[in-house]
């Protein structure tokens, strides 16, 4: 998921449009549901959710800070970090940061000369710690909590998985970043600032986060993640799946912290606004005619760039409108049949919805148009 930085009211721009070593070793606790998988496991086999924590983009920055060492090499091999690494990924594809202006960034900061008008919120490449020692809590904080906090979040996501499923994922914390957290090849990369500078500080919401982006792990493993956007058929069965994808991503979330959240704090914001998007589902269902319009009967690109982007941007009513239909699967059909759409994708998961409805008129129905597509699309590209 990617919830993108908007300020006070936060939420997503989401990983579909986008694409720590602790500095004393890693946080890591395999989560087998309770069996231990062979090389290439059975297809009856419990899924296994692996999931490191890696904080030495945070980590070491304080530790510089501390010592004010901002020499050339130090910093360098600081850029270096994987957690690093990737915010310049993202900084070259949107054009928006360089090395050079993630290395400033990093000797203000160490320096003790950057500002919140030099390193604003929400600017991606914002490295402010401030104060330090309230970083140096949060990561003590989670340092005493990881072997609890990774076997809740694995034992979620693999109550999700079809079986057989293998999925590591390492979450990177680190400053910078216009996003909460984002997926890139089984990698999560969490913002600290949502949960201390954008939110109360604490680690609220964490779970339920790295639940959301380990489930698209589990996803690409079961059926892919489709990206063709240059034909009718390719970007309609794309727009479905990332439909799924989110609302599957955000039902697994919704649970994975049954407790409540402490108020103003990130996981409390996050979850109220998935829940009150929730309530407009059947609302959202409507878009899926404007999609049907935009792939038929004459693929019109920029009209569906236009429709895609308004339902998936900013964690948009996409998100709502596939947990709706995840919610009523789990809960009419039984898990294993939202299970088995994890694996067979978004024609299978949208025509369980429309045979739901079919029984149940208390359920909103899918679009007339969009109902007869998903019974002619193709299962796969």
């Amino acid at each position: 998921m990617n919830r993108g930085f908007i300020q006070q009211s936060a939420v997503k721009i989401r990983a579909a449009l986008l694409g720590m070593a602790l500095l004393c070793g890693y946080l890591c606790l395999p989560v087998s549901a309770f069996s231990q998988a062979a090389a290439v496991p059975p297809a009856s086999a419990a899924p296994v959710i692996r999931i490191t924590i890696d904080d030495s983009a945070v980590r070491q920055l304080l530790a510089l800070i501390e010592v004010r060492d901002s020499s050339d090499a130090s910093v360098e091999k600081w850029l270096d970090l994987p957690a690093n690494q990737n915010l310049l990924r993202v900084g070259t594809l949107e054009d928006n940061l360089t090395r050079a202006q993630l290395k400033a960034n990093a000797v203000a900061v160490i320096n003790g000369t950057a500002t919140r008008s030099t390193q604003p919120e929400g600017e991606i490449g914002r490295l402010l710690l401030t104060p330090p020692g309230d970083y140096r809590r949060l990561l003590d904080d989670l340092t005493a909590t990881k072997n609890e906090r990774i076997s809740c979040i694995a034992r979620r996501v693999a109550a999700f998985s079809p079986p057989g499923t293998e999925a590591a994922v390492t979450v990177y914390l680190h400053p910078g970043g216009n996003w909460d957290a984002i997926n890139h090849k089984d990698s999560i990369y969490l913002n600290i600032h949502f949960w201390h500078d954008y939110h109360k500080p604490g680690w609220d919401g964490l779970n339920l986060i790295i639940a959301h982006e380990a489930m698209h792990t589990v996803q690409n493993r079961a059926y892919g993640n489709p990206e063709e956007q240059n034909d009718a058929d390719g970007a309609w069965l794309t727009a479905l799946s990332k439909i799924q994808r989110e609302g599957t991503a955000r039902y697994v979330e919704m649970e994975t912290d049954p407790a409540p959240y402490e108020p103003y704090s990130y996981g409390f914001h996050n979850r109220a606004l998935a829940a009150e998007a929730l309530r407009g589902f059947a609302q959202t269902l409507g878009l899926l005619e404007r999609l049907y319009t935009a792939c038929y009967p004459r693929f019109d690109k920029a009209h569906f760039v236009a429709a895609y982007r308004e339902g998936i941007e900013g964690g948009g009513p996409y998100y709502a409108l596939g947990h709706g239909v995840a919610k009523a699967i789990d809960e009419k059909l039984g898990r294993a049949a939202l299970i088995e759409t994890v694996s067979r994708g978004p024609k299978d998961f949208f025509a369980k919805y429309r045979a739901l409805c079919a029984k149940d008129p208390t359920l909103p129905p899918l679009p007339t148009n969009a109902a007869e597509q998903i019974s002619r699309m193709k299962e796969r590209l």
